[in-house]
């Protein structure tokens, strides 16, 4: 420093302070803004994970998926079920003999005194089914290996739709062992469709129309 002439001393001195000043504004300050930034983002980024910790608690204290106990009966459940059923068999590696549908029986018409006698008493008595509540049976056919019917059964299990199994059926498939044929029974449920109307109501509906007709 003691060789530098006082002018360039001067000149340092009266240069030093902007130079300085223009370098906090061209590098340490983008610097800082940038750091603010990320720590920004690290806190709502945070605040995210945390967030989605307590949504993934909360759905894990959630009850199990509840199961469809019942469906309006019409053509495109009868249909959805059906293929639902066929395909459930395909993905699981079986091959798709058979399947059918029982067509569950139509409900009584109403009558003007209700039957107190011993069938309708009996009859009561076995149906376990609420009166709004109708069974419905299908029959698949099948074959497969053990594991891909097992499968299948799990995939039953596990469905939305509530159903029950039965009149469970083994025996060797077409190719023999290890191809086992199976025939199962399942028991699907749907609202009772409204009885059909009696013919006492019938009669009086259309007398009331004969009469309507006369009078005009």
């Amino acid at each position: 420093m003691k060789n530098i002439p006082p002018s360039v001393l001067r000149w340092l001195a009266i240069l030093m302070p902007p130079v300085s000043i223009l370098a906090l504004v061209l590098i340490v300050y983008p610097r800082v803004e940038q750091l603010h930034h990320i720590h920004l983002a690290t806190g709502k980024t945070d605040r995210q994970i945390q967030s989605f910790i307590e949504q993934i608690k909360a759905i894990d204290n959630l009850p199990p998926y509840p199961k469809i106990a019942s469906l309006p009966l019409s053509k495109q459940e009868q249909s959805d079920f059906l293929r639902g059923l066929a395909s459930m068999c395909s993905q699981t590696g079986n091959r798709l003999i058979s399947l059918s549908c029982i067509a569950p029986p139509l409900p009584p018409p109403p009558t003007a005194q209700k039957s107190t006698g011993p069938s309708t008493a009996t009859t009561q008595k076995k149906s376990l089914l609420p009166p709004d509540v109708t069974e419905i049976k299908s029959v698949i056919v099948f074959e497969g290996s053990f594991n891909s019917i097992r499968a299948f059964l799990t995939d039953l299990d596990n469905s939305r739709r509530l159903i029950s199994l039965s009149d469970c059926r083994l025996m060797p498939g077409d190719s023999g062992y290890p191809t086992i044929q199976m025939s199962l029974g399942i028991c699907r449920y749907v609202d009772t469709p409204p009885p059909p109307p009696s013919s006492s109501t019938q009669t009086a509906a259309n007398s009331t129309a004969t009469a309507g007709t006369g009078g005009s």
